[in-house]
């Protein structure tokens, strides 16, 4: 089954690979659930975290949050970046 179709220059996906790409992202989506199910169990904190701020705040208060955090909490993904 072809996934891609190539020419000089590009490559586009097929529906067949568009269709393809959709249901691998479903599958990573739900191992890492699943891993985070697992880690919720042992008591950990998990779930992702989204920070938005405003560039003078970034400068000004982010070190020090950021320090404090990672020690807090060592299993995060954040504390591995």
């Amino acid at each position: 089954m072809q996934l891609f179709e190539r020419s000089t220059g590009s490559v586009t996906p097929t529906p067949a690979g568009l269709r393809y790409y959709k249901r691998c992202v479903e599958a990573v989506g739900t191992l890492e659930h699943a891993a985070e199910e697992a880690r919720s169990l042992a008591g950990e904190v998990t779930g992702e975290l989204r920070i938005g701020l405003m560039p003078t705040f970034t400068r000004a208060c982010w070190r020090r949050c950021w320090t404090t955090f990672v020690p807090r909490w060592p299993g995060s993904a954040a504390a591995h970046r």
